[in-house]
Formats: C-alpha cells, structure tokens, sequence
C-alpha cells in the first residue's frame, strides 16, 4: 500500500513540475504576441473611430495634410471624393429627395 502512495505521490509531482513548465511557456507565447496584438486592436479602434463620423475624417486628413505639407486643397478634393464614394457605397448617395 505505501509503494503504491509513494508511486501516486510522484507521479503527482512530476505532473505538477509538467504543468509549471507548460505555464511557463505559454506566458512566454502570450508576451511574443501582446504587442502585435495591441497594435491591431489600436487599429480598428482608430478606424471605427473615423468611420464613425465624417468629422473626425476630415479633421485628421487635415491634420495629415498640415503634417505633410502637401496641398490642402488637393486633400480637401479627394476627402470629399472618399466620402461621398463611402455614401454610395453604403446604400445612397447623400441626397434628399
């Protein structure tokens, strides 16, 4: 009886020693992956936030285009095109009958 709980008693050791390595590995998986991770969830938080509202498009397409110093008014011509193609796309086209 005592060599079959000694036998219980290690096996139950080494799961437990298993399961900590297994742990272990996958924490070390899971630090490779939060980053990317956080990154993308960054993204579609940005885009459902300028999807949102043809505002906040517009303010940060000006913004990128003061950062960039390109031609405002270039930007302010394909922002409206953008938008109204969106509008379209959407099922019509912004206009009231």
């Amino acid at each position: 009886m005592r060599k079959r709980l000694a036998e219980i008693h290690a096996r139950r050791a080494a799961l437990q020693a298993r399961a900590a390595e297994e742990r272990d590995e996958i924490a070390r998986l899971a630090r490779v992956v939060t980053a990317p991770a956080r990154f993308a969830d960054w993204g579609l938080r940005a885009f459902r936030l300028l999807r949102s509202g043809p505002v906040l498009m517009g303010g940060a397409l000006a913004a990128a285009a003061l950062l960039r110093r390109g031609h405002p008014i270039r930007w302010a011509v394909r922002a409206l095109a953008l938008w109204q193609a969106w509008r379209r796309f959407r099922g019509g086209d912004g206009r009231k009958a």
